[in-house]
């Protein structure tokens, strides 16, 4: 890959983060949801271990489900250049 594909992706990347906050402001300022249950929770990834938290299950089985796919695409991406040679 060439310099220019990476910053692409790299600017994506930010213009995504950048819209998602963008939507949470105007969320919040029109009051969509109001009276709504509120869940969260997050995923961190410390090289291949996901540790996961939440506030209800469902939303830990989620991210605990999303944590799997991501070890499992590292070391799918980590293997692949040993197979391709």
């Amino acid at each position: 890959m060439d310099i220019s594909t990476l910053w692409t992706i790299m600017l994506l990347g930010f213009m995504i983060v950048f819209i998602g906050i963008i939507l949470i402001f105007i969320a919040s300022l029109t009051g969509i949801g109001k009276g709504a249950k509120v869940e969260g929770g997050g995923l961190v990834m410390i090289g291949p271990i996901p540790i996961v938290f939440g506030t209800s299950r469902g939303i830990v089985k989620i991210l605990l489900i999303l944590g799997i796919v991501l070890v499992a695409l590292l070391i799918f991406y980590h293997i692949l250049p040993i197979i391709m040679r």
